[in-house]
């Protein structure tokens, strides 16, 4: 795996950890102080909005689990990578594509989400 694959991985770690004191741990070393996020549905700035968006995320869908799909792709401190959202059964609830900017210590500084298929929302 390597360096760029890895950190995205630590970045969908954190959006399926459930643990909010292992997760807030890991939002301070993978997220820049001041890093925001923005998507379609959610936006946050700093480490404390990011980790309630993400638990709100977690419990509005308890049990899914986000996961790459594809290659990460890496242009200087910029990555683009797709993910996957799946509920416990594996049935596919959302797909989207984010690209993120990373400072000079390797952790996210801003990250822009997009929803590319929303195919079980309705349930």
């Amino acid at each position: 795996m390597n360096d760029a694959t890895a950190t995205v991985q630590r970045y969908l770690d954190i959006w399926n950890q459930a643990d909010a004191n292992t997760r807030a741990s890991s939002i301070e070393q993978a997220w820049a102080d001041d890093a925001t996020y923005a998507d379609p549905l959610m936006n946050a700035r700093g480490h404390a909005a990011i980790d309630a968006m993400v638990g709100a995320v977690q419990q509005h869908y308890p049990a899914h689990r986000f996961e790459r799909h594809g290659p990460v792709d890496v242009h200087g401190a910029n990555l683009r990578f797709s993910w996957r959202l799946h509920d416990a059964a594996g049935k596919l609830i959302a797909q989207g594509t984010d690209f993120a900017v990373l400072d000079d210590a390797q952790r996210f500084s801003a990250v822009t989400g997009f929803l590319d298929a929303v195919p079980g929302a309705a349930s």
